[in-house]
């Protein structure tokens, strides 16, 4: 092994936010609601509330909803790509 310096990679649980399939896009979500039943309402960091809904495989490949990546980006420390 190398003796380079190691970057640490934050844990995902750092962050107040998760990403959920919701309304045909994947949304970041307040991370409290993350576990809420079918049809709660999800708050997502675009300052828009969808109900939960039943998420199967593919919904993961929604597109990312711009307005959530743009808000993640800022809470992690990254300039969003235009």
């Amino acid at each position: 092994m190398g003796g380079g310096a190691v970057m640490s990679v934050p844990h995902w649980e750092s962050h107040p936010f998760i990403w959920r399939p919701l309304a045909g896009q994947r949304h970041a979500i307040d991370q409290r609601d993350r576990h809420g039943p079918l049809g709660a309402p999800m708050r997502c960091l675009c300052d828009v509330t969808h109900p939960r809904g039943a998420e199967g495989e593919m919904e993961w490949l929604w597109p990312t909803c711009l307005l959530c990546w743009e808000e993640t980006c800022k809470i992690v420390g990254l300039r969003p790509r235009r």
